[in-house]
């Protein structure tokens, strides 16, 4: 669980560095500001923000380790591990990137490539589109509030038609039969018994392959198909 936190977690924690980067890079490309300068002041104006964000995703996986039983046993390394780096990613957000930023940080005042012309267009385009959802959003805001209200609501009722399971059953294609004989019966009788078994179980159709021993468990003869 410690790796799968780890991974998932990979996306999360380089969100708050982006974040500051981007600011420092915008304080310095339109203000005109000094790559030190830049690192002080942008940082300070989404400071709050970040931290906000960063804490209330603690919030969300920290209470997954302290959950009861068998479950709890399970995510108890996975929300440790993944509140643990969120916080970190906020320190070095606040820590090293603008140090980083201030030393190497630097804005290209010569002719732009191609690549960066057709990723300005797209994000041009982009930003476009999304201003005009906005500005259909804030028009239909009752659109939007019904909406949601009603999805919410709708998970009540959904969640009855979900089927719940801590770890749902793996289809293997394998069954297993189990005989127990009755108390005195010989080793060479039970082998008799277990080879026309083995025998009936050959002729049904989709048996590729039969797995026997004798004397597992309780005395017990089990085969796996």
């Amino acid at each position: 669980m410690t790796l799968l936190a780890l991974a998932l977690a990979v996306g999360v924690v380089i969100d708050d560095a982006i974040v500051v980067l981007e600011n420092i890079f915008r304080h310095m490309e339109e203000q005109g500001k000094s790559a030190r300068q830049a690192a002080f002041e942008a940082t300070d104006e989404i400071g709050l923000a970040v931290m906000a964000t960063t804490v209330s995703l603690i919030i969300i996986f920290l209470p997954l380790a302290y959950m009861p039983g068998i479950v709890g046993r399970f995510l108890k390394s996975y929300g440790l591990t993944v509140a643990f780096a969120i916080g970190v990613s906020l320190f070095v957000a606040f820590s090293l990137t603008p140090m980083l930023c201030s030393r190497y940080l630097r804005v290209s005042t010569g002719p732009r490539h191609r690549f960066q012309i057709a990723v300005d267009r797209l994000n041009d385009g982009l930003k476009e589109k999304y201003g005009r959802m906005i500005l259909w959003s804030l028009r239909r805001r009752w659109v939007l509030v019904v909406t949601a209200a009603g999805v919410i609501l709708s998970t009540g009722v959904l969640i009855r038609h979900v089927g719940k399971d801590f770890i749902p059953p793996d289809d293997s294609s394998e069954f297993q039969v189990t005989l127990k004989t009755p108390e005195g019966t010989s080793l060479s009788m039970t082998s008799k018994i277990l080879e026309q078994m083995e025998a009936d179980l050959r002729r049904l159709p989709g048996v590729k392959s039969l797995l026997a021993s004798v004397g597992e468990g309780e005395g017990a003869r089990s085969m796996t198909a």
